[in-house]
């Protein structure tokens, strides 16, 4: 049974899939697992970095050579893997989420028929 609540989306380009958390004033590297219109499943690059379930902490995304500042919550983290749930999300937010969503299935498209 799916529990999910909304489509993932896998990042397939390297610019894509970069994503810097704000934690503790210091910018931690990331890449996207995979990206929906909730949340994020997102992979550190550093692994000692500590985060705490329920804490908040603001993603920075690329979106088309644009920044996307979301304010996220930690909902779990295993190893190396941390899943957000996007909060506070504005109307023109919303907007660059779906412009996101929708560039990043355009990849997954032509990268699943060329091959």
């Amino acid at each position: 049974m799916e529990r999910r609540r909304s489509r993932r989306i896998e990042a397939l380009l390297d610019q894509e899939e970069q994503v810097l958390i704000e934690h503790d004033f210091q910018y931690v590297p990331s890449t996207i697992v995979n990206f929906s219109d909730g949340g994020a499943l997102l992979a550190l690059k550093e692994p000692d970095v500590r985060f705490t379930v329920g804490h908040r902490h603001a993603l920075f995304f690329d979106n088309g050579g644009q920044v996307l500042a979301l304010k996220a919550t930690v909902r779990r983290k295993t190893g190396r893997r941390i899943a957000f749930e996007f909060s506070d999300v504005t109307l023109e937010q919303t907007e660059a989420i779906h412009t996101k969503l929708v560039r990043m299935a355009m990849v997954m498209a032509r990268v699943g028929s060329a091959g």
